[in-house]
């Protein structure tokens, strides 16, 4: 599964997003705490809604606003750098005694 980087660092500039409902995007774009969107979800390959999406955003106005709006508050809500390394370290600690260097075919002690 993906997770949506890119739709983060935007957030992080409270830039809002335009993208595919697709993986983990929709749980990087997320709600404020308000529970708006950030940003506008859209079907994976249908051509139809991507571009009534982007019509929308560049006509309309109050929608480009409101997305904004939203964004700054989503990226007061973001995890910062340090609690990505904490919790990609811990996801990746292995207790010591259940893999040795050079084991790399062997299926770890259960």
């Amino acid at each position: 599964m993906s997770f949506g980087l890119i739709v983060q660092e935007a957030l992080s500039r409270a830039v809002p997003a335009i993208a595919s409902n697709v993986g983990g995007i929709p749980e990087a774009l997320g709600k404020t705490p308000a529970g708006e969107h950030p940003g506008l979800l859209l079907p994976p390959g249908v051509v139809a809604d991507w571009a009534d999406g982007l019509r929308a955003w560049l006509t309309d106005g109050e929608l480009r606003d409101r997305l904004r709006r939203a964004a700054g508050m989503r990226r007061t809500t973001l995890p910062d750098w340090s609690y990505t390394a904490r919790a990609v370290a811990a996801a990746l600690s292995v207790p010591v005694g259940r893999h040795q260097l050079g084991s790399e075919n062997r299926p770890l002690a259960g």
